[in-house]
Protein backbone atom coordinates (compact mmCIF):
# COMPACT_ATOMS: atom_id res chain seq x y z
CA UNK A 1 0.00 0.00 0.00
CA UNK A 2 1.31 3.43 -0.94
CA UNK A 3 1.66 5.96 1.87
CA UNK A 4 -0.01 9.34 1.81
CA UNK A 5 3.33 11.06 1.29
CA UNK A 6 4.04 9.08 -1.87
CA UNK A 7 0.50 9.51 -3.18
CA UNK A 8 0.91 13.29 -2.90
CA UNK A 9 4.35 13.18 -4.58
CA UNK A 10 3.08 11.00 -7.43
CA UNK A 11 -0.04 13.11 -7.88
CA UNK A 12 1.94 16.35 -8.03
CA UNK A 13 4.53 14.81 -10.37
CA UNK A 14 1.75 13.61 -12.67
CA UNK A 15 0.19 17.08 -12.78
CA UNK A 16 3.54 18.74 -13.50
CA UNK A 17 4.30 16.16 -16.22
CA UNK A 18 0.85 16.68 -17.76
CA UNK A 19 1.43 20.43 -17.78
CA UNK A 20 4.86 19.98 -19.40
CA UNK A 21 3.38 17.70 -22.09
CA UNK A 22 0.55 20.15 -22.72
CA UNK A 23 3.03 23.01 -23.02
CA UNK A 24 5.32 21.03 -25.37
CA UNK A 25 2.41 19.91 -27.57
CA UNK A 26 0.87 23.34 -27.81
CA UNK A 27 1.90 26.03 -30.24
CA UNK A 28 2.57 28.33 -27.28
CA UNK A 29 5.98 29.86 -26.93
CA UNK A 30 7.63 31.92 -24.28
CA UNK A 31 9.82 34.73 -25.45
CA UNK A 32 12.27 36.96 -23.74
CA UNK A 33 11.15 39.49 -22.67
CA UNK A 34 7.82 37.92 -21.66
CA UNK A 35 4.85 39.27 -23.58
CA UNK A 36 1.63 40.06 -21.67
CA UNK A 37 -0.35 37.39 -23.54
CA UNK A 38 2.29 34.80 -22.76
CA UNK A 39 2.22 35.79 -19.08
CA UNK A 40 -1.56 35.43 -19.11
CA UNK A 41 -1.33 31.92 -20.63
CA UNK A 42 1.32 30.87 -18.08
CA UNK A 43 -0.77 32.21 -15.16
CA UNK A 44 -3.85 30.40 -16.48
CA UNK A 45 -1.85 27.16 -16.77
CA UNK A 46 -0.49 27.47 -13.23
CA UNK A 47 -3.99 28.26 -11.90
CA UNK A 48 -5.38 25.21 -13.70
CA UNK A 49 -2.69 22.98 -12.16
CA UNK A 50 -3.32 24.40 -8.68
CA UNK A 51 -7.10 23.84 -8.98
CA UNK A 52 -6.60 20.28 -10.26
CA UNK A 53 -4.14 19.58 -7.42
CA UNK A 54 -6.59 20.98 -4.86
CA UNK A 55 -9.47 18.86 -6.21
CA UNK A 56 -7.42 15.66 -6.21
CA UNK A 57 -5.75 16.17 -2.81
CA UNK A 58 -8.93 17.29 -1.07
CA UNK A 59 -10.40 13.82 -1.54
CA UNK A 60 -7.23 12.18 -0.21
CA UNK A 61 -7.35 14.20 3.00
CA UNK A 62 -11.04 13.68 3.91
CA UNK A 63 -10.19 11.04 6.58
CA UNK A 64 -7.77 13.49 8.23
CA UNK A 65 -10.49 16.13 8.28
CA UNK A 66 -12.85 13.62 9.93
CA UNK A 67 -10.22 12.84 12.57
CA UNK A 68 -9.52 16.54 13.16
CA UNK A 69 -13.24 17.22 13.56
CA UNK A 70 -13.63 14.40 16.09
CA UNK A 71 -10.58 15.54 18.03
CA UNK A 72 -12.06 19.04 18.26
CA UNK A 73 -15.40 17.83 19.62
CA UNK A 74 -14.28 15.04 21.98
CA UNK A 75 -15.88 15.61 25.37
CA UNK A 76 -14.31 13.73 28.30
CA UNK A 77 -17.68 13.77 30.07
CA UNK A 78 -19.28 11.89 27.14
CA UNK A 79 -17.06 8.86 26.55
CA UNK A 80 -17.38 6.36 23.74
CA UNK A 81 -17.06 8.49 20.62
CA UNK A 82 -14.67 6.98 18.09
CA UNK A 83 -13.40 7.79 14.63
CA UNK A 84 -14.33 5.47 11.76
CA UNK A 85 -11.48 3.85 9.85
CA UNK A 86 -11.18 5.25 6.33
CA UNK A 87 -12.49 2.88 3.68
CA UNK A 88 -9.66 0.65 2.50
CA UNK A 89 -6.83 3.07 3.31
CA UNK A 90 -4.27 1.26 5.47
CA UNK A 91 -2.51 4.41 6.67
CA UNK A 92 -5.68 6.16 7.78
CA UNK A 93 -6.98 2.90 9.24
CA UNK A 94 -3.86 2.66 11.42
CA UNK A 95 -4.23 6.30 12.43
CA UNK A 96 -7.90 5.77 13.33
CA UNK A 97 -7.08 2.63 15.36
CA UNK A 98 -4.29 4.45 17.21
CA UNK A 99 -6.57 7.37 18.00
CA UNK A 100 -9.35 5.06 19.17
CA UNK A 101 -6.92 3.11 21.37
CA UNK A 102 -5.67 6.37 22.88
CA UNK A 103 -9.27 7.43 23.60
CA UNK A 104 -9.93 4.06 25.27
CA UNK A 105 -6.84 4.45 27.47
CA UNK A 106 -7.86 8.00 28.44
CA UNK A 107 -11.42 6.94 29.28
CA UNK A 108 -10.16 3.94 31.31
CA UNK A 109 -7.75 6.18 33.23
CA UNK A 110 -10.54 8.68 33.88
CA UNK A 111 -12.82 5.92 35.26
CA UNK A 112 -9.99 4.49 37.38
CA UNK A 113 -9.11 7.94 38.71
CA UNK A 114 -12.74 8.56 39.65
CA UNK A 115 -12.85 5.21 41.47
CA UNK A 116 -9.63 5.98 43.33
CA UNK A 117 -10.91 9.43 44.31
CA UNK A 118 -14.17 7.90 45.57
CA UNK A 119 -12.22 5.31 47.59
CA UNK A 120 -10.09 8.05 49.15
CA UNK A 121 -13.22 10.06 50.02
CA UNK A 122 -14.86 6.97 51.56
CA UNK A 123 -11.73 6.24 53.59
CA UNK A 124 -11.70 9.82 54.85
CA UNK A 125 -15.40 9.58 55.78
CA UNK A 126 -14.75 6.39 57.73
CA UNK A 127 -11.75 7.94 59.49
CA UNK A 128 -13.80 11.00 60.46
CA UNK A 129 -16.62 8.76 61.67
CA UNK A 130 -14.23 6.78 63.92
CA UNK A 131 -12.68 10.00 65.19
CA UNK A 132 -16.10 11.45 65.96
CA UNK A 133 -17.15 8.21 67.69
CA UNK A 134 -13.99 8.24 69.83
CA UNK A 135 -14.57 11.89 70.77
CA UNK A 136 -18.16 11.17 71.79
CA UNK A 137 -16.99 8.21 73.85
CA UNK A 138 -14.48 10.44 75.66
CA UNK A 139 -17.18 13.03 76.31
CA UNK A 140 -19.71 10.43 77.51
CA UNK A 141 -17.31 8.48 79.74
CA UNK A 142 -17.60 10.89 82.71
CA UNK A 143 -21.37 10.95 82.37
CA UNK A 144 -21.45 7.16 82.34
CA UNK A 145 -19.20 7.01 85.42
CA UNK A 146 -21.49 9.51 87.14
CA UNK A 147 -24.52 7.37 86.33
CA UNK A 148 -22.82 4.31 87.80
CA UNK A 149 -22.04 6.21 91.02
CA UNK A 150 -25.61 7.50 91.19
CA UNK A 151 -27.05 4.01 90.86
CA UNK A 152 -24.84 2.80 93.72
CA UNK A 153 -26.02 5.64 95.94
CA UNK A 154 -29.57 4.63 95.24
CA UNK A 155 -28.80 1.09 96.32
CA UNK A 156 -28.91 -0.30 92.83
CA UNK A 157 -26.40 -2.69 91.36
CA UNK A 158 -25.36 -1.23 87.99
CA UNK A 159 -23.84 -3.27 85.19
CA UNK A 160 -22.43 -2.00 81.93
CA UNK A 161 -23.27 -3.86 78.77
CA UNK A 162 -21.58 -2.97 75.49
CA UNK A 163 -24.28 -3.39 72.87
CA UNK A 164 -22.06 -2.68 69.84
CA UNK A 165 -19.18 -0.42 68.83
CA UNK A 166 -21.29 2.69 69.03
CA UNK A 167 -23.58 2.18 72.07
CA UNK A 168 -22.97 1.41 75.69
CA UNK A 169 -26.02 0.42 77.71
CA UNK A 170 -26.06 0.86 81.50
CA UNK A 171 -28.47 -1.43 83.28
CA UNK A 172 -29.29 -1.19 86.92
CA UNK A 173 -30.99 -3.71 89.12
CA UNK A 174 -32.29 -3.25 92.61
CA UNK A 175 -30.18 -4.98 95.23
CA UNK A 176 -32.05 -7.64 97.14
Amino acid sequence: MVTLFWRVVVLNAALIAAAAVALAASPATVSSPLLPTEALVLCAGVALIVVADWLLLRRAFVPLEDLKSLMARVDPLKPGERVRAAGGDREFGELARSFNQMMERLETERRDSARRATAVEEGERQRLSRELHDEIAVINAPACAGMLGGFRLLGMRPSVVVADDQRTVVLAERRP
